[in-house]
Parts: C-alpha cells; sequence; structure tokens
C-alpha cells in the first residue's frame, strides 16, 4: 500500500481505493490512470466484457505473471504501460 498511497500523494494524485480490482467490473467506467493487482485478478477483470478500464501504468505483482495475459493486456489496453514486479523485485519495493 506504500507504493500506492504515498506514490499517488507525492505527486498530487488522487486515490480511488476500490474494494477489490474486481468491483471495478460493476462500475460503468473507471477513469484512473494506475492498477495495481495480481495477475488472476486482472485476469478476470480483461475477461470481463462490461469492464472499462484503461490505466496509463499496471502493476502486476504477488503471484507470477503468464505471458498470456501480457498478450491479453497488450491487446486490448495498448496505450497501458506494464510493470511486472513479482519476485526479487517485488521483496525490494514492497518489503521497503
Amino acid at each position: 500500500s506504500v507504493f500506492e498511497l504515498f506514490g499517488t500523494l507525492a505527486t498530487g494524485g488522487t486515490l480511488d481505493i476500490a474494494h477489490n480490482i474486481l468491483s471495478l467490473t460493476d462500475r460503468p467506467a473507471w477513469d484512473g490512470t494506475l492498477v495495481s493487482a495480481v495477475p488472476s485478478a486482472v485476469t478476470a477483470v480483461l475477461d470481463d466484457s462490461a469492464t472499462h478500464l484503461d490505466p496509463s501504468l499496471l502493476v502486476l505483482a504477488g503471484e507470477a505473471f503468464p505471458t498470456t495475459l501480457l498478450d491479453t493486456v497488450r491487446r486490448t489496453l495498448p496505450q497501458t504501460d506494464v510493470a511486472n514486479i513479482y519476485g526479487p523485485t517485488e521483496a525490494t519495493v514492497y518489503a521497503t
């Protein structure tokens, strides 16, 4: 939460803390610029045809990031930058 909360607030952003990423499928639109979640949840959200998600940055951690998901992200969110911080990066960034 430190990365998401303080990174956003330190740069003058606004937070929209969702119950979980899956709750974004219940909204008609979401105009946030950063999504941070585990790959399996992002897969579920992108598989929902009603989802209107178009972040500038998608940060994935917490579990392995399958190449099939990267293909889906590139196809459905072509303007989105993707950061995979799973593994050693996750351990240093989130633990610090």
